[in-house]
């Protein structure tokens, strides 16, 4: 990304072109979370929460979240499968994607995400998406829902059981997941591990309240 702002930097000098959209985000991108200064933590080197604020452009947010997709598959791709202990899989990672649907709407980063999913099976990373209805996880072309481990259905506006069905799980009785659906609320959540069944959530801010 660095090597990609100097290139446009000096074609915009030598063609007399002045500042502009394409400039100052390649310029933001090479200075910030794509900054490549060699004193810059590896990304993957510690703990990182990226926010990305409404205030930018859909395109700018789409593009960083592509190319941290990418970045990720790229470097994954190059490390060991885990080997299990015991018959556990040891974690090596946890990538937590928040309000999915906004990427799983956009071709480009639901490919990236797509092929994230089924690559990181064997390398020890959990990814984690969250996102506001069940029915965000089937796309044209792809059900995410298929690679999800462990689906939680938690106390979502739409309740339709089809979706939620589709989502789980199908189970071993429908009238015992209707009932289930009927119980979610705040702090609750639905899992259909050999039957469906309501679990609590524990939440941090309720666990460190307590302590």
């Amino acid at each position: 990304m660095a090597e990609l702002f100097e290139d446009l930097e000096n074609y915009y000098e030598e063609n007399g072109i002045r500042q502009d959209t394409l400039y100052s985000v390649i310029r933001d991108l090479s200075t910030n979370i794509f900054n490549c200064d060699p004193n810059n933590p590896d990304i993957i080197s510690k703990s990182l929460y990226l926010n990305l604020p409404p205030a930018l452009s859909d395109t700018l947010r789409q593009l960083v979240v592509f190319l941290l997709l990418r970045y990720f598959n790229s470097y994954f791709s190059s490390t060991n499968d885990c080997e299990p202990k015991d018959h556990i899989f040891p974690v090596r990672y946890v990538i937590v994607i928040d309000e999915a649907h906004i990427y799983l709407k956009n071709k480009n980063a639901r490919k990236a995400l797509e092929d994230l999913l089924r690559l990181l099976r064997s390398k020890g990373v959990i990814v984690v998406m969250l996102s506001q209805g069940v029915e965000d996880y089937k796309t044209k072309d792809f059900d995410f829902a298929s690679q999800v481990k462990l689906p939680i259905c938690l106390n979502v506006q739409n309740k339709d059981y089809k979706s939620i069905s589709n989502f789980v799980g199908t189970p071993t009785s429908k009238y015992k997941l209707e009932t289930e659906i009927k119980k979610l609320e705040s702090g609750k959540g639905l899992i259909n591990i050999g039957e469906p069944k309501i679990i609590e959530l524990r939440q941090w801010w309720k666990t460190f309240k307590n302590l």
